[in-house]
């Protein structure tokens, strides 16, 4: 498979550098007028060089035509007609295909890589090498096009939704402090976006014509799912309003959960933290963990085998002695540091990192008086001393 994918973009590659360098003419005499349907004559030739992943790269001679009668725009300029044979592969005076905007937009918003992938991508790949400046063009233009597309295939999403039921709305907006505020329409049953915007700030004023567009281009949800935000209820109230028929408009149960738990946990929660900065018990666990790491570092990864090899065979209430006993309290001292990790991303208050870190603490406390009893080598026993001293003030409090 990899030999057959190889083989390929060595084709492609092979195809796009074999047109480099080539003219190619473009003209449509047979096209008649849009305005009068009459003939149209030559009004200039323009020459550009452009590059697609279909056709490689070439030198596109272009004959622009006008009316023959003089059909002019509604603004006075004279009409303008261009081949729509290239115009289907690239747009009008641009210079990059579709296809290579289509490319760049696919590894930008689906694939998240940065700029300069794109462009070794390009190159490697179809001998494509677009400029910084001009990769963040197309990316744009691919979000553009993609807007104009999704607009004029709403009709067909709105005769699909229709056929199975119609859609659930579901409205949300996120953003960050000083940057606005994205506001996203969603069909939870189906999983489409239907509408997304950029807007100032969370205002009903601002939420009200984005909710006007979606109704207008797929009709009337069947229920509406919103947070519990004052902007977005008012927004939904006024939706319902317009539209003079019973919609059922939901309050998020996730949003609910937040807002209950934020009022039952966040005394506490605070409080905890709060000792936990107090008595500085992260930084000293962390200048435990740095000592050791950095006392062991040239030998850490045979150690780690020996810890693991340990935790396998051996008596679980008696560390190991010597090296390998400092990296088993080394791994006691991280296991604590890493709560962040175990989160996943969540917030307070489905996330508690802070709590989580004191669980652990409490743990390892239980597990580094055990080993005391029974540990028999000097650094071992100096190791888990210190691992059990910053904790020693949180159990003075019944903490741990």
């Amino acid at each position: 498979m990899r030999a057959l994918l190889r083989q390929l973009q060595e084709e492609s590659q092979r195809r796009a550098l074999s047109t480099a360098g080539v003219t190619v003419c473009v003209d449509d005499p047979s096209r008649r007028c849009p305005q009068c349907s009459g003939p149209t004559r030559v009004l200039k030739s323009v020459q550009r060089n452009v590059a697609t992943i279909a056709y490689g790269t070439f030198i596109a001679k272009e004959t622009v035509r006008t009316c023959a009668g003089d059909c002019r725009y509604a603004s006075g300029k004279p009409l303008l007609l261009r081949c729509e044979a290239l115009a289907r592969i690239v747009p009008p005076g641009g210079n990059y295909g579709y296809d290579v905007e289509v490319a760049i937009g696919r590894e930008r918003y689906l694939d998240h890589s940065q700029r300069e992938e794109n462009r070794e991508n390009l190159l490697e790949q179809h001998g494509i090498s677009p400029s910084s400046g001009e990769v963040s063009d197309l990316s744009k233009r691919f979000l553009d096009h993609l807007e104009a597309l999704h607009q004029k295939r709403a009709p067909f999403l709105k005769a699909a939704m229709q056929k199975t039921g119609g859609y659930v709305l579901n409205i949300d907006a996120t953003g960050e402090d000083g940057r606005g505020t994205t506001f996203v329409a969603y069909d939870s049953w189906r999983k489409w976006v239907l509408g997304a915007w950029k807007i100032s700030t969370e205002h009903a004023d601002l939420i009200s014509p984005c909710l006007d567009q979606v109704i207008a281009n797929f009709g009337a949800p069947v229920a509406i799912m919103r947070d519990l935000g004052r902007a977005v209820i008012l927004a939904a109230q006024r939706v319902v309003e317009k539209l003079g028929r019973l919609i059922p408009v939901l309050g998020c149960h996730q949003h609910f959960l937040k807002d209950v738990g934020k009022d039952l946990l966040t005394a506490s929660y605070d409080q905890l933290r709060a000792l936990i900065r107090q008595h500085k018990l992260r930084a000293q666990v962390r200048r435990l963990a740095r000592e050791l790491t950095r006392r062991l570092s040239p030998k850490l990864p045979d150690l780690r085998k020996d810890v693991e090899r340990w935790l396998r065979t051996a008596n679980k209430y008696t560390l190991p002695s010597g090296e390998a006993g400092l990296a088993a309290v080394r791994a006691m001292a991280q296991w604590p540091l890493d709560y962040t990790r175990a989160c996943h991303g969540r917030r307070f208050p489905y996330g508690r990192p802070h709590l989580l870190f004191y669980q652990r603490c409490r743990v390892v406390r239980r597990a580094a008086d055990t080993f005391l009893r029974r540990a028999s080598d000097a650094p071992v026993r100096d190791a888990l001393t210190q691992l059990a001293r910053p904790r020693s003030r949180f159990q003075r409090q019944g903490l741990l």
